[in-house]
Protein backbone atom coordinates (compact mmCIF):
# COMPACT_ATOMS: atom_id res chain seq x y z
CA UNK A 1 0.00 0.00 0.00
CA UNK A 2 1.25 3.33 -1.01
CA UNK A 3 -0.17 6.59 0.74
CA UNK A 4 1.48 9.78 0.58
CA UNK A 5 4.39 8.40 -0.76
CA UNK A 6 6.25 9.79 -4.08
CA UNK A 7 5.98 7.97 -7.09
CA UNK A 8 6.97 7.56 -10.68
CA UNK A 9 4.48 7.29 -13.47
CA UNK A 10 5.72 4.05 -14.57
CA UNK A 11 5.15 2.66 -11.25
CA UNK A 12 1.46 2.87 -11.34
CA UNK A 13 -0.03 -0.09 -13.14
CA UNK A 14 -4.06 -0.55 -13.09
CA UNK A 15 -4.39 -4.56 -12.99
CA UNK A 16 -6.79 -6.75 -10.87
CA UNK A 17 -4.47 -6.25 -8.34
CA UNK A 18 -4.43 -2.67 -8.05
CA UNK A 19 -6.59 -0.63 -6.66
CA UNK A 20 -7.63 3.23 -6.47
CA UNK A 21 -8.61 4.65 -3.44
CA UNK A 22 -9.81 8.16 -2.19
CA UNK A 23 -7.18 9.91 -0.16
CA UNK A 24 -9.91 9.59 3.32
CA UNK A 25 -10.15 5.63 2.48
CA UNK A 26 -6.52 5.38 1.92
CA UNK A 27 -5.97 7.06 5.07
CA UNK A 28 -8.15 4.79 7.00
CA UNK A 29 -6.57 1.31 5.52
CA UNK A 30 -2.84 3.30 6.70
CA UNK A 31 -4.26 3.52 10.17
CA UNK A 32 -6.01 0.11 10.15
CA UNK A 33 -2.70 -1.90 9.31
CA UNK A 34 -0.11 0.10 11.51
CA UNK A 35 -3.02 -0.69 14.28
CA UNK A 36 -4.05 -4.48 13.15
CA UNK A 37 -7.78 -3.33 13.24
CA UNK A 38 -9.39 -4.13 10.17
CA UNK A 39 -12.95 -4.23 9.51
CA UNK A 40 -13.32 -1.43 12.31
CA UNK A 41 -16.68 0.24 12.89
CA UNK A 42 -15.25 3.44 11.16
CA UNK A 43 -15.60 1.98 7.67
CA UNK A 44 -18.34 -0.38 8.67
CA UNK A 45 -18.71 -4.28 8.00
CA UNK A 46 -16.33 -6.46 5.88
CA UNK A 47 -17.37 -6.46 1.43
CA UNK A 48 -18.67 -9.63 0.23
CA UNK A 49 -16.02 -11.36 -2.13
CA UNK A 50 -17.07 -10.55 -5.47
CA UNK A 51 -19.16 -13.52 -7.52
CA UNK A 52 -16.95 -15.97 -9.68
CA UNK A 53 -16.95 -14.51 -13.10
CA UNK A 54 -17.33 -16.50 -16.14
CA UNK A 55 -13.72 -17.84 -18.09
CA UNK A 56 -13.27 -17.01 -21.21
CA UNK A 57 -12.90 -19.61 -24.18
CA UNK A 58 -8.97 -19.67 -23.60
CA UNK A 59 -9.26 -20.59 -19.78
CA UNK A 60 -7.79 -17.54 -18.80
CA UNK A 61 -9.93 -14.29 -18.48
CA UNK A 62 -12.97 -13.30 -17.91
CA UNK A 63 -15.76 -13.46 -20.22
CA UNK A 64 -18.39 -10.36 -20.76
CA UNK A 65 -22.00 -10.67 -20.59
CA UNK A 66 -24.11 -9.53 -23.35
CA UNK A 67 -23.16 -9.32 -26.97
CA UNK A 68 -20.20 -11.02 -28.30
CA UNK A 69 -17.98 -9.84 -31.74
CA UNK A 70 -17.22 -13.14 -34.04
CA UNK A 71 -14.06 -10.08 -35.42
CA UNK A 72 -12.91 -7.11 -34.52
CA UNK A 73 -10.37 -5.08 -36.97
CA UNK A 74 -9.99 -1.15 -36.50
CA UNK A 75 -7.14 1.22 -37.43
CA UNK A 76 -5.85 3.73 -34.65
CA UNK A 77 -3.34 6.67 -35.43
CA UNK A 78 -1.42 8.97 -34.04
CA UNK A 79 -0.26 6.83 -30.65
CA UNK A 80 3.26 8.54 -29.04
CA UNK A 81 6.03 5.79 -28.93
CA UNK A 82 5.76 6.35 -25.21
CA UNK A 83 2.36 4.81 -24.64
CA UNK A 84 3.11 1.38 -26.36
CA UNK A 85 3.35 -0.56 -22.57
CA UNK A 86 -0.27 1.15 -22.12
CA UNK A 87 -1.69 0.21 -25.60
CA UNK A 88 0.25 -3.42 -24.75
CA UNK A 89 -1.85 -3.65 -21.35
CA UNK A 90 -5.02 -2.35 -22.51
CA UNK A 91 -5.30 -3.60 -26.14
CA UNK A 92 -3.04 -6.59 -26.56
CA UNK A 93 -3.58 -8.26 -23.26
CA UNK A 94 -7.42 -8.33 -22.72
CA UNK A 95 -7.70 -9.56 -26.68
CA UNK A 96 -5.51 -12.43 -25.40
CA UNK A 97 -7.16 -13.22 -22.86
CA UNK A 98 -10.13 -13.65 -24.80
CA UNK A 99 -8.96 -15.49 -27.73
CA UNK A 100 -5.46 -16.28 -27.06
CA UNK A 101 -2.63 -16.22 -29.80
CA UNK A 102 -3.59 -13.52 -32.90
CA UNK A 103 -1.83 -11.70 -35.30
CA UNK A 104 -1.79 -7.80 -35.63
CA UNK A 105 0.08 -5.13 -38.26
CA UNK A 106 2.27 -2.26 -37.11
CA UNK A 107 2.45 0.55 -39.52
CA UNK A 108 5.52 2.74 -38.77
CA UNK A 109 5.74 6.02 -39.98
CA UNK A 110 8.14 8.18 -38.56
CA UNK A 111 9.97 11.44 -39.87
CA UNK A 112 13.51 12.81 -38.34
CA UNK A 113 14.76 16.34 -39.28
CA UNK A 114 18.25 14.81 -38.89
CA UNK A 115 17.88 11.71 -40.77
CA UNK A 116 17.73 7.85 -39.20
CA UNK A 117 20.76 6.09 -40.24
CA UNK A 118 19.80 3.08 -42.47
CA UNK A 119 21.90 0.38 -40.05
CA UNK A 120 19.41 1.15 -37.59
CA UNK A 121 16.57 0.45 -39.45
CA UNK A 122 18.02 -2.48 -41.72
CA UNK A 123 20.07 -4.04 -38.61
CA UNK A 124 18.19 -3.07 -35.74
CA UNK A 125 14.11 -2.57 -36.76
CA UNK A 126 13.72 -4.84 -40.00
CA UNK A 127 15.76 -7.53 -38.66
CA UNK A 128 13.21 -7.41 -35.19
CA UNK A 129 10.58 -7.40 -37.16
CA UNK A 130 12.09 -10.84 -39.03
CA UNK A 131 12.35 -12.43 -36.64
CA UNK A 132 9.56 -11.71 -35.14
CA UNK A 133 8.23 -13.39 -38.07
CA UNK A 134 6.20 -10.54 -39.73
CA UNK A 135 5.92 -9.86 -43.30
CA UNK A 136 7.80 -6.46 -43.79
CA UNK A 137 5.85 -4.31 -47.09
CA UNK A 138 7.99 -1.54 -47.65
CA UNK A 139 5.99 1.99 -47.70
CA UNK A 140 7.61 5.32 -48.84
CA UNK A 141 11.11 6.24 -48.09
CA UNK A 142 12.58 9.38 -48.93
CA UNK A 143 15.99 10.47 -48.50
Amino acid sequence: MQFKEDLWSGDITFDEDTFLLTADRAQTLKEEAAVGEPGSSIIGPEPKPPEPKPVGPNGNGPTPVGNRVKRVAFRASEIPASKIADLNRGVFVPLSREVGEFTFTVEVNVESAEGIPEQVIEQQVKETLRQLGANITEGEAGP
